[in-house]
């Protein structure tokens, strides 16, 4: 049984658990309270998990997306709210192939598509309605791309060229004219020595207050890029991967991961609770 984050807000974390059936848990690691949710109503993962957390209401949800499709080739949303600690199905998500990343952002989750013609979903979490976001041409490579979120605003990193010369680079989506605007660009130097050694497309990013960290599937190196001071630094070594400082235990197939460093934005709170509810 592997055990892993899909999703956080408000001190929170959504854990899920690949056995069968499919399980999810919800957690505040720094207290160490936790509770399972009771069992959805579509059995198979859900394409995409995302949680939303609301403080005057004292209560979250947990909106899950994608697990099957209905009789007119629709994926069905599935949404969790602690206060009546129950699932309930919601809006049907358009018919599109859906990437595994969705952020929260003003009240809506949006994800990405895939395929030639990829573009931004937005899910009303108040009217629970999906709809597609009509913005200008998606920026940066298909294959790369990965949606977050920062300070307020929905943003894309991906591969793209410039005078023939390949990088990475960050985009804010403007929410008067629709359009995708260059932030930054990831340093050269940065670039070659984040894709050289491990040449895979996919990546992975997120963001927290002005900070977005960044790093690459099957890669043990992260880096952070400041809004604030427009700065780009490498993370340091984590403990946890092979040859890392810290002497804890393995899963038994650890030798798949001992490599990769991934993560999630987090906020601690010693005030968030799995039972808002009661």
């Amino acid at each position: 049984m592997q055990i892993q984050p899909a999703a956080s807000a408000g001190g929170l974390v959504c854990l899920v658990a690949d056995y069968r059936p499919f399980a999810l848990f919800v957690c505040n690691p720094i207290t160490k309270v936790a509770r399972q949710l009771p069992p959805r109503i579509c059995k198979r993962r859900p394409r995409i998990v995302c949680m939303v957390v609301d403080r005057l209401a004292q209560g979250y949800k947990i909106i899950a997306a994608g697990g099957y499709r209905t009789d007119d080739d629709r994926w069905t949303t599935e949404v969790f709210d602690s206060m009546t600690s129950s699932w309930r199905v919601s809006g049907s998500l358009l018919q599109e192939e859906l990437t595994k990343r969705a952020i929260s952002c003003r009240g809506s989750l949006y994800c990405l598509t895939c395929g030639p013609n990829s573009g931004l979903l937005e899910y009303n979490i108040q009217h629970e309605v999906w709809s597609r976001v009509k913005t200008q041409r998606m920026p940066g490579n298909v294959k790369s791309r990965q949606l977050f979120e920062c300070k307020g605003m929905i943003g894309i990193v991906g591969k793209a060229s410039r005078n023939q010369t390949l990088g990475l680079c960050i985009w804010f989506l403007d929410l008067k004219t629709m359009k995708w605007v260059e932030y930054g660009r990831m340093p050269p130097d940065m670039f070659d020595r984040l894709y050289k050694k491990w040449p895979c497309d996919s990546m992975y990013c997120a963001g927290y207050d002005d900070v977005i960290f960044f790093t690459r599937f099957y890669s043990p190196l992260g880096l952070i890029f400041s809004l604030s001071k427009g700065q780009w630094e490498w993370v340091p070594p984590c403990p946890l991967l092979r040859d890392g400082a810290l002497n804890v235990p393995r899963p038994r197939n650890w030798s798949v991961f001992q490599h990769e460093l991934d993560g999630f934005s987090f906020e601690p709170r010693l005030d968030a609770t799995p039972f808002y509810n009661n």
